[in-house]
């Protein structure tokens, strides 16, 4: 009888973890989810959520109270392609903070409080093509982000190219 019930025991415990290997991860509440896109924006928010499931691409932030990105804010999210941080109240984002974005092409940080950049802040980021952002000294603050690792930078911001990165257009917005 132990014998029947170890093979019983294998093949239910494999179609558990198999179960447990495909669920789908929970939307964050107050968001909206559908597909690999997540939707917070215009929630009010104070921070960026947590449990933001894991395969997502797309996270919609903007129209939110965030004041401050952290290191952790968006650790995991390796599958993340576009990110709107658009009219918040961001004045920090720590350095580190998109260090897990492999595949990020797209970010919005306009319409904020951002004064500075982290150095090296992009750094992590290989696939970031576009960058929207508001910042007066904005070329040196880039330089800063990515590190001086081309001293004859002198591009202008709207054809800027960066060593070491893709980013191929920078959108700046004066001020109001």
């Amino acid at each position: 009888m132990m014998c029947g019930w170890g093979k019983l025991t294998l093949p239910l415990g494999l179609l558990l973890a198999m179960a447990g290997a495909v669920a789908p991860q929970p939307c964050p509440a107050q968001c909206s989810c559908s597909g690999s896109t997540v939707d917070c924006h215009g929630l009010a928010l104070r921070g960026v959520p947590r449990n933001i499931p894991r395969n997502t691409e797309r996270l919609d932030l903007n129209g939110n109270n965030i004041t401050r990105i952290t290191k952790t804010d968006f650790a995991g999210l390796r599958h993340l392609r576009v990110l709107q941080l658009m009219e918040n109240k961001i004045s920090t984002i720590e350095r580190g903070a998109f260090q897990d974005l492999k595949e990020l092409e797209r970010l919005r940080l306009n319409r904020n409080n951002l004064q500075l950049l982290s150095e090296l802040l992009f750094l992590g980021t290989p696939k970031l093509y576009r960058l929207f952002f508001k910042i007066v000294s904005v070329l040196k603050e880039l330089k800063n982000a990515y590190g001086d690792s081309d001293p004859e930078m002198q591009h202008y911001i709207s054809t800027l190219v960066l060593c070491c990165s893709s980013i191929v257009a920078i959108h700046t917005w004066p001020e109001k």
